[in-house]
């Protein structure tokens, strides 16, 4: 075979895996946008008290885990928050986030915060993030 019909087939070859290393690069990037939409979304369902909607996002990779009991978190306000994510590389399959939560009940009026570390999984089954641990413990 001449090199001149060789360079046609090792165009394309280059091609080919140019394109699919993008895909590659696109896909872990299209992963970590849903991992910053997932954690944004239980950190503004806490923050609007809408408890139910953040603990659906709690997926323990091991086990079952029991509904968590709201009942004791009624006139729960939080004030303010802060976060931060910290994901090795676009490519991780886990997160580590941090949050603190100011807030205070109702009933009582006392600002208090907590801090909350948990991991954060993708389930590539899905295709989505889980928060493998609990809701903060907010104290009367």
């Amino acid at each position: 075979m001449s090199n001149a019909r060789l360079l046609p087939f090792f165009a394309s070859l280059l091609l080919f895996a140019g394109l699919f290393a993008g895909c590659a690069d696109l896909q872990h990037k299209d992963r970590h946008k849903k991992l910053d939409q997932a954690v944004r979304s239980y950190i503004h369902a806490v923050r609007w008290g809408d408890l139910g909607a953040a603990a659906s996002f709690i997926r323990p990779r091991e086990g079952k885990m029991d509904p968590p009991d709201l009942s004791n978190l009624e006139g729960l306000k939080v004030t303010h928050y802060d976060y931060a994510i910290d994901a090795a590389s676009e490519e991780s399959e886990e997160a580590l986030m941090t949050t603190k939560f100011d807030y205070y009940f109702e009933d009582t009026l006392v600002v208090k915060n907590v801090y909350q570390q948990v991991t954060w999984w993708w389930d590539p089954e899905v295709e989505n993030w889980f928060m493998d641990g609990e809701l903060p413990e907010f104290e009367r």
